[in-house]
């Protein structure tokens, strides 16, 4: 037919490649070989660490041979950090909040608030992660305003979410000191407590800050072994 013969004249060279399964794998193993033979690649390997190096609460930790679906909140409980806790399991509850920092890729310092059970602790390789001990314990006699406030105000009952109330407050606090109690009151929207009814929780929350509560910028660089 005439498709026929129009194909049959096509230059080789301008003709789609029909780009099977095997010419994949055959050029993916020709690119891999030439890749493996760089120089680059040799250096690179020698840089290449088969561990997670974190901080937790200022103590160096290198985990050897990482799992990498173990995450960190399991990782946390199994070196002894039980304050944060285990709820949901899906990042819905907020119990397991811990406050993450890192450099990222500026030299300013950034703290975020992460949910601990979703976090591969790979993530966290040359990170600090705070946990609620780190902030404020009463076995050592160093109680955080945070865990104070929250103490006081009646803010927890059954105290399973509190430590990641906590943690939360803390990585708002220690992010932005000065921020409205609006602003913070937010900040909670990720933690979950079936008990209190918030309102203590709220009212915690709202006397730390500086404009609207009276704080004392309890999170700005003291406080607990982290501030």
């Amino acid at each position: 037919s005439r498709a026929v013969r129009a194909r049959s004249h096509t230059p080789a060279s301008s003709r789609r490649v029909q780009a099977g399964p095997c010419f994949f794998a055959a050029n993916m193993t020709r690119a891999t070989l030439a890749y493996e033979e760089t120089p680059l690649s040799a250096a690179a390997l020698k840089q290449y660490r088969g561990s997670v190096l974190l901080y937790c609460n200022g103590k160096r930790h290198e985990i050897a041979a990482a799992d990498a679906q173990m995450t960190l909140l399991e990782w946390l409980r199994s070196e002894g950090y039980t304050g944060t806790k285990l709820g949901c399991g899906e990042g819905g509850c907020g119990a397991c909040t811990v406050v993450l920092s890192s450099r990222g890729d500026g030299s300013e310092v950034r703290h975020s608030a992460v949910n601990a059970c979703l976090m591969p602790v790979c993530a966290a390789d040359w990170c600090m992660v705070t946990t609620v001990e780190g902030i404020g314990s009463s076995r050592r006699g160093e109680v955080h305003p945070i865990q104070e406030r929250l103490a006081a105000l009646h803010g927890s009952q059954c105290g399973f979410c509190t430590p990641g109330i906590v943690m939360a407050l803390y990585a708002a606090l220690r992010t932005s000191p000065d921020m409205r109690a609006e602003e913070l009151t937010e900040k909670l929207d990720g933690n979950l407590c079936r008990c209190t009814g918030y309102r203590p929780i709220l009212d915690a929350a709202a006397s730390l800050c500086i404009r609207d509560g009276g704080g004392s910028g309890c999170c700005g660089g003291g406080g607990g072994e982290n501030g």
